[in-house]
């Protein structure tokens, strides 16, 4: 005989067992058996106890199958697993008081600490977790996966429940629940033919009723399986009650007055989407699962703010064929990181703020039906004590070109802020765009051009900053545009030239700061241009000529400071300018002449401070200039001869300190009183001639 074999009749004999091929290992394991219970292992403090007539049974753990009388191919494995099972055949118990005090039931599968405990009768169940189907009675064909799912059932069968706590106290059959704490209200318990799905109380619950009709309790949603509840125009109906027809794929709301029909409102199998009334007037979107691919419904509806912000699981949004959508919320789709598409329904009227914000994967924004698009706003926020903004598609790092609606007026802040993998923005030639707000499309590093519409009157702060490949911004000839906000064009390092339109007033602070590639600056004759603000087109170094409107009445603090290769700054002779000021042409070293329009009255502190190359300042005769401020011309070593004139009347501290030549103080032949007329503020190395 092999090693390995034991035989059951010597090993009872030794052991005191009578009955015929039983093995029993433990303290009064298999004590009392009947002669005719046979092949039955009891490995276990009691286990086996008292079996009569059992057959084929394995028993593991204290006292598991004790007292079983006629039960025949169970597995007990566990303390108390089994225990008092009388009849019950055919069962697995596997952890401690699993199926404890089953008696007749059979066919039951239990997984787990008192799992199917205290089941009386029941069969055909399957209890995984610790008091899953718990405590049952008279229960067959059940499903229980979670802790203390289906626990107290009585008498309900048939029924599939997935998570913690789900469907305690039910009678009812035929019910499916899904999620923790998940139940029918109190008033129906013993109702049948249930769906639950949800958390606690945000449930969605659902009943199929005797006519086959799906009922979503509270909330008068009938899904008609039968294709036999399609209500006529003239049939009452509940106030607010939905009906879904699966046959025509068709949705029916009654509004107290008339059957509504939103033909598809059922979506193909590939689509997941979940409804919950609001009230009787408005219908909701709103989520109560994960989706791969959202199907927007075709009523009118919001997206609600934070919707579906961080869900990772999503992959694409798409409009219904008819869709009334309105508003995208802000933070809609925020941080939805797997999203790579998007169509915007044409009902949409607003996009906002954060909506598709840091959409890492999003590739392509499509606007359904563009031409009749009514999208007017894409907004953004922005917070200026963090100097940040959080537009709605402010970081989708993917998004490679997008083409703006004609019908959106606005484009709020950072709508496409750290877009950098945008490489084109497209505008219809009609279009009613009037603001490109705040960092709009600032930090886009790939967008190489950009044509603005006709109709933008503004361009906001910083709205192209830092997109180091914008070579080419083009602006319609009849352009609106009247401003251009600070750092508007900031260290845009790839800019050749630009041609401002004759309707800007304002060009602001550091609008085009640092765009080191900028050559060419062309104002139209016509331009109503009235000031170039400071460090407007600081460290230019590729500018090499500029030429001033007329109407420009003030040159900012270092607005072409540190342009290196300037080599010539034009005056229209009729101009209006009043105030250069401090630093405006500082360290210009290239600039060799520069001829100062009459209208002139003040040359600030270092206007021209360090221009090495400066050969000639020329003043008009019926010059206007009263103040010559503080090192004015500083270092400027060229400078052979200036000659002031007579309308100055303060010469600031060292204005003329390290230039070459002397200062004449002359005009039209009149000799000026210099202890009248000249304060000079304790200049020093000057060398003045009065003529």
């Amino acid at each position: 005989m092999p090693l390995c074999q034991l035989d059951f009749e010597k090993l009872n004999k030794i052991i005191g067992n009578p009955d015929i091929n039983n093995v029993a290992i433990g303290y009064n394991a298999l004590n009392n058996t009947k002669p005719d219970g046979s092949n039955n292992v009891a490995v276990g403090y009691y286990a086996l106890a008292r079996n009569t007539h059992g057959s084929n049974n394995n028993a593991l753990g204290t006292q598991a199958l004790e007292d079983n009388t006629t039960g025949k191919n169970n597995n007990a494995f566990g303390s108390d697993a089994l225990t008092y099972n009388t009849t019950g055949n055919s069962n697995i118990a596997i952890g401690s008081s699993a199926l404890f005090s089953n008696k007749t039931g059979s066919s039951n599968i239990a997984m787990g600490t008192d799992a199917l405990s205290g089941s009386v009768n029941d069969s055909s169940n399957i209890a995984i977790g610790d008091n899953s189907l718990y405590s049952c009675s008279g229960t067959f064909g059940n499903v229980a996966v979670g802790p203390n799912t289906l626990s107290r059932n009585v008498r309900g069968s048939k029924n599939v429940v997935v998570g913690l706590n789900g469907a305690s106290n039910l009678e009812g059959s035929g019910n499916t629940f899904i999620g923790a704490n998940v139940d029918l209200s109190t008033n129906a318990y013993s109702v049948d033919n249930n769906i639950v799905i949800g958390t606690g109380d945000g449930v969605v619950r659902a009943h199929f009723d005797s006519s086959e009709n799906w009922i979503f309790s509270g909330s008068n949603i009938v899904f008609d399986t039968a294709n036999n509840t399609r209500p006529s125009v003239s049939a009452p109906g509940i106030t607010g009650q939905i009906v879904f027809d699966n046959t025509s794929s068709n949705m029916y709301y009654y509004n107290g007055t008339n059957w509504i029909i939103y033909e598809g409102a059922l979506y193909s199998p590939e689509y997941k989407s979940v409804n919950a009334i609001q009230d009787e007037s408005q219908l909701k979107f709103m989520a109560l699962n994960r989706f791969s691919r959202i199907l927007i419904p075709p009523y009118s509806l919001d997206i609600v703010g934070g919707l579906f912000q961080g869900n990772t699981d999503v992959v694409s949004v798409q409009p219904y064929s008819v869709c009334n959508l309105t508003n995208i919320g802000t933070n809609a789709f925020y941080g939805c990181t797997s999203l790579t598409s998007i169509t915007i329904p044409k009902s949409v009227t607003k996009i906002g703020s954060g909506a598709f914000y840091f959409d890492t994967s999003l590739n392509t924004v499509t606007f359904d039906d563009i031409s009749n698009s009514q999208l007017t706003l894409i907004d953004g926020s922005y917070n200026f004590n963090e100097g940040s903004s959080y537009g709605a598609f402010g970081a989708c790092i993917s998004l490679t070109s997008i083409t703006i609606p004609k019908s959106v007026t606005t484009i709020g802040p950072g709508a496409f802020g750290g877009g950098i993998s945008l490489n084109t923005v497209t505008f219809d030639p009609s279009s009613s765009l009037g603001h490109i707000s705040n960092n709009a499309f600032s930090e886009c590093t790939s967008l190489t051009s950009i044509t603005i519409p006709k109709s933008v009157t503004t361009i906001g702060l910083a709205a192209f900053n830092n997109d180091t490949s914008l070579n080419t911004v083009t602006f319609d000839p009849n352009s609106s545009l009247g401003y251009i906000d600070a750092y508007a064009f900031f260290n845009c390092t790839s800019l050749t030239s630009i041609t401002i339109p004759k309707s800007v007033t304002t060009i602001g602070l550091a609008a085009f700061y640092n765009d080191t590639s900028l050559k060419t600056v062309t104002f139209d004759p016509s331009s109503s241009l009235g000031l170039i603000d400071g460090t407007a087109f600081y460290n230019c170094t590729s500018l090499i000529s500029i030429t001033i409107p007329k109407s420009v009445t003030k040159i900012g603090n270092r607005a072409f400071a540190n342009d290196t290769s300037l080599n010539a700054v034009t005056f229209d002779p009729s101009s209006t300018l009043g105030y250069i000021d401090d630093y405006a042409f500082g360290r210009c070293t290239s600039l060799t002449s520069i001829t100062i329009p009459k209208s002139v009255t003040k040359i600030g502190n270092r206007a021209f401070y360090y221009d090495t190359s400066l050969n000639t300042v020329t003043f008009d005769p019926s010059s206007s200039l009263g103040l010559i401020d503080r090192d004015a011309f500083f270092a400027c070593r060229s400078l052979t001869s200036i000659t002031i004139p007579k309308s100055v009347t303060t010469i600031g501290y060292g204005a003329f300190l390290r230039v070459q030549g002397p200062i004449t103080l002359y005009s039209s032949g009149y000799t000026i009183d210099i202890s009248s007329v000249i304060k000079t503020t304790g200049g020093y190395g000057e060398r003045f001639i009065y003529i």
